[in-house]
């Protein structure tokens, strides 16, 4: 039998943050009503919570409303956060505990004051295990509490339900579920037997696999046996030549080779110095004398210069561009006389036309009769502008005539070899500069004769250079301790 002990609400629905209890731990029967104060009291029953503590009742034990109202709406609008629904109760002199909320999520089940789902917390209010665990206890589902317990009129009517439905609850109201939870753990099991023999399966191939793998590491090793043994034998070859090599080299012979080679190589190093300095010495003189020969021949080519014929034709080149400017001058003036020739001509043409019109009574604009008092005055008006048209006309024949008559004569431009009079004038100051620099050039000391003049004394005959086994002197001194090596490797390997 369950004992309902007390709920309390947190942020659910219309209940705000202020906690709200409700203690259900009475010997006499419980019952709950409401008085509306905000509709003035006076037995208003609606709107009190009535339904939100069913609601709670509901969502505490199966974490689901009684209505179609979704989950996250069952957390009050206002805080919009940590809603907390907590139910106890008793079954069969236990006690049990439920902690359920939103915003965050939170599911805990309490057995005797002992949390049930300690280590499932991560779960964060939706482990489906919690869940089944709480309607063992309460031998009950939601769908039993909402047609049977809590009987409202926002459920859908016991008839009305399909029957496969109504067949559910019915079974479960006479405890015959027996057979369906059977048939669950037959279905549990079978799926529990299929994944045992999967792992089996597994199992074995692992095994197989395992054995293929050792049999390979057992070949591997076989032919890495064979590949030491031919090794062995190669190195053991290897070792007893190499020994026989260098137990038949003279060690003092050779150690004096190093020696000797070290004084050659020093004689060789002094004779490649001499020559590198004597052929610089070559080239630089060599080249002294490149330099002086062209620095001459600019010399020569400019001493060749007429110097006073040069400025003379720099100052006929001043006097032949100022002449080219007044061609410009003189052909442009030209061309717009014998524009205002050409343009006189048309106008005095068109006032000979227009007077000869006004003469016969006629406007010469659109050829009508022209007797009125105002002939007189464009006829006047007219023949004074062709006057004027042919005195214009007339000078500006006269114009064309005078700038035909003086034509500009440009004549032959003067050759210069320098492009400036500037340049010219320096002509003198750079030849005496030019004379400077080739004394400078043949005054220059050859800087490596000295230094090969200072080696000649150290250059020697080398002749052939002594031979050695060893690359270095370092690798001849250790040929003793090399050759008792070689003698341990070998007494090693047999």
């Amino acid at each position: 039998m369950i004992l309902l002990k007390d709920i309390t609400l947190r942020n659910f629905l219309s209940i705000g943050a202020v906690t709200q209890a409700v203690d259900f731990n009475r010997t006499d029967l419980t019952l709950i009503l409401g008085e509306n104060l905000d509709l003035g009291g006076d037995g208003a029953r609606n709107g009190t919570g009535k339904t939100s503590l069913i609601q709670g009742l509901s969502y505490a034990l199966f974490g689901v409303p009684i209505t179609s109202i979704r989950k996250d709406n069952l957390v009050n609008r206002t805080n919009g956060k940590n809603m907390l629904v907590t139910l106890t109760f008793t079954v069969d002199g236990i006690d049990y505990k439920i902690e359920r909320g939103r915003k965050p999520n939170l599911l805990r089940f309490y057995v005797n004051n002992t949390l049930l789902n300690q280590e499932e917390d991560a779960a964060q209010g939706e482990n489906k295990f919690t869940q089944q665990a709480i309607e063992r206890v309460i031998n009950m589902s939601a769908d039993m509490f909402r047609h049977i317990i809590a009987l409202n009129t926002y459920s859908e009517p016991f008839l009305a339900l399909k029957s496969n439905e109504q067949r559910a609850i019915i079974e479960q109201l006479l405890g015959i579920t027996i057979l369906s939870e059977k048939a669950e753990t037959v279905k549990a099991l079978l799926t529990e037997s299929k994944d045992a023999i999967r792992a089996e399966e597994f199992r074995i191939k692992a095994v197989e696999e395992a054995n293929k793998r050792i049999l390979e590491q057992i070949d591997g090793l076989k032919r890495r046996q064979r590949l030491w043994q031919t090794k062995k034998e190669s190195d053991m070859s290897g070792f007893i030549t190499r020994y026989e090599s260098l137990s038949s080299i003279d060690i003092a012979a050779e150690l004096q080779a190093h020696k000797d080679l070290v004084i050659y190589n020093q004689n060789k190093l002094v004779n490649q110095n001499y020559q590198a300095l004597v052929a610089r010495s070559t080239a630089w003189a060599e080249k002294q004398q490149r330099d002086i020969v062209e620095l001459q021949k600019v010399y020569d080519k400019k001493n060749s210069i007429d110097i006073e014929t040069e400025l003379k034709n720099h100052t006929l080149v001043t006097a032949y561009n100022q002449r080219v400017k007044d061609k410009a001058t003189h052909d442009n003036e030209l061309s717009r006389a014998k524009s205002d020739v050409t343009r006189y001509k048309k106008e005095v043409t068109k006032l000979e036309a227009e007077v000869a019109s006004l003469h016969d009574h006629k406007c010469y604009a659109c050829g009508q009769e022209f007797h009125d008092e105002q002939h007189t005055v464009v006829l006047t008006s007219k023949e004074d502008a062709l006057k004027v048209a042919k005195e214009s006309l007339v000078i500006a024949e006269q114009h064309v005539i005078s700038l035909n008559a003086n034509p500009v004569v440009l004549g032959k431009m003067p050759s210069t070899l320098y492009k400036t009079e500037a340049e010219a004038f320096k002509h003198s100051s750079e030849l005496e500069s030019m004379l400077q620099k080739i004394n400078d050039k043949k005054n220059e000391v050859d800087p490596y004769a000295e230094q090969a003049n200072e080696l000649l004394s150290s250059v020697t005959t080398l002749g052939k250079p002594p031979v050695t086994v060893y690359d270095t002197e370092a690798e001849a001194i250790t040929h003793s301790s090399t050759v008792d090596n070689l003698l341990i490797q070998i007494e090693n390997y047999v």
